[in-house]
């Protein structure tokens, strides 16, 4: 008798992430220097998922966040770092804090606030209505960025990189 095999053919798309007004559809929506703050990453069920390091102010890495799990560390775990999964929803929060909330509104489409520290100690903020940095990475004046629509490798790079890679928003720092 023949050997029968089949194959299946799936279509992983990246999800539509918002942000602050803004839709991303790429791998980094949000690069820091050479770090993502949000990255979507391919889980083990051929879907993608939102992937956020979070760092305490003085830089201490307190967990990893992918998808709906959260990888502590040590650290993590002494500061009582918790992920709660409300309907449609995931919440992490340190403390009575909520680092981020992403909502899924659709199959293919997550929305994201965030308030999140990167490894140097620079806050980084979003909410449904604005996204914003620490002012001080600026040589400028801090931009509003909204409205715009990113189908990149990277949505917004802030910050000098040693991985140039194709860009819809570059911000130097001072």
């Amino acid at each position: 008798m023949p050997n029968k095999t089949t194959s299946k053919l799936q279509f992983s798309e990246l999800p539509q992430l918002t942000i602050a007004t803004n839709l991303f559809r790429c791998r980094i929506p949000i690069r820091y220097k050479d770090e993502p703050l949000i990255e979507m990453v391919e889980s083990l069920k051929s879907t993608f998922v939102p992937s956020i390091p979070i760092y305490h102010n003085d830089g201490t890495k307190l967990a990893i966040a992918k998808g709906s799990a959260l990888y502590l560390t040590s650290e993590g775990k002494k500061a009582g770092l918790v992920m709660d999964h409300p309907d449609k929803r995931t919440v992490c929060r340190l403390g009575q804090r909520t680092l981020f909330e992403i909502v899924r509104t659709h199959a293919a489409s997550l929305k994201m606030t965030a308030e999140l520290f990167a490894s140097d100690g620079v806050f980084f903020k979003w909410s449904p209505e604005s996204f914003a940095f620490t002012e001080q990475l600026l040589s400028g004046p801090l931009a509003s960025i909204t409205n715009c629509k990113f189908n990149i490798d990277i949505g917004i790079q802030i910050g000098p990189t040693t991985y140039p890679s194709a860009t819809g928003i570059d911000f130097p720092v001072a």
